[in-house]
């Protein structure tokens, strides 16, 4: 997380006040609860299609499925990653309340939010691409005795790098939107 910390020139202090403020208002209320549920149920949808070896798949017929697998990971991750931008429940006022009318209080800037948020996305995409490619070279060296490149770009691609540029993509959406 160094590297990535340089690279979008993360201000050590506001991440380390963001990581204190989501963990001491973590609220586990029924939509956060919900929400990370149904995040869940996506993730592992899109993981178990992800994790057949590469031999099983016959492209380019079934790049369908592929693409099925990837996008269910893609909205399981955007769906449990949303505690972390959407709105969130203060029972002491019983308000709910955006994030931006939160830290309009806290000395933070925007663009570390945006950080704080990739670096949550990446921290998970490379969980699960690491889970999925232990998972798909087990079972291709156990069935079918050998390892192909497909073992290994199978999870590259379709488990980190396109839901982090899925997350680029919505965080800079969301900054140009203001």
């Amino acid at each position: 997380m160094k590297m990535i910390d340089r690279i979008l020139r993360a201000d050590e202090r506001q991440q380390k006040l963001l990581e204190e403020f989501f963990k001491e208002f973590a609220t586990w209320n029924w939509s956060d609860l919900g929400r990370k549920i149904v995040g869940g149920l996506f993730i592992g949808i899109g993981i178990i299609w992800q994790i057949f070896p590469w031999h099983w798949w016959e492209l380019p017929h079934d790049m369908t499925m592929i693409w099925m697998a990837v996008s269910f990971e893609i909205i399981g991750i955007g769906t449990y990653l949303r505690g972390y931008r959407d709105y969130t429940d203060y029972p002491e006022d019983q308000r709910i309340r955006s994030f931006d009318d939160i830290f309009a209080f806290i000395p933070l800037s925007g663009w570390q939010l945006s950080v704080f948020r990739l670096k949550k996305a990446i921290s998970l995409c490379f969980k699960l691409s690491a889970v999925t490619l232990v998972f798909q070279v087990m079972i291709a060296v156990a069935v079918y005795h050998e390892i192909t490149a497909g073992n290994i770009l199978l999870p590259a691609v379709g488990t980190f790098t396109i839901p982090v540029l899925s997350s680029l993509i919505e965080e800079y959406r969301s900054r140009r939107r203001g």
